[in-house]
């Protein structure tokens, strides 16, 4: 992939208005975690992209786990 400077800046900013949606919950605390807080998102050998973003409750680097639907 080649470098864009605004792909980043657009992706964590997606709505313009400084909102981001959450891209997961903390696997420790189940807090969710917004897009703004996304460190680095990868892909690994198998083609599956991972995501590694700061919890905003327990102030660490985690992999975010997808967003549970509480019924």
């Amino acid at each position: 992939m080649m470098y864009n400077p605004g792909y980043w800046t657009d992706m964590v900013d997606k709505y313009g208005d400084g909102t981001s949606e959450p891209i997961g919950v903390c696997p420790n605390c189940d807090t969710a975690i917004p897009e703004s807080n996304l460190l680095i998102r990868y892909e690994t050998e198998d083609g599956s992209v991972r995501l590694f973003a700061e919890c905003l409750n327990c102030e660490i680097p985690v992999h975010p786990e997808p967003k549970r639907i509480q019924q």
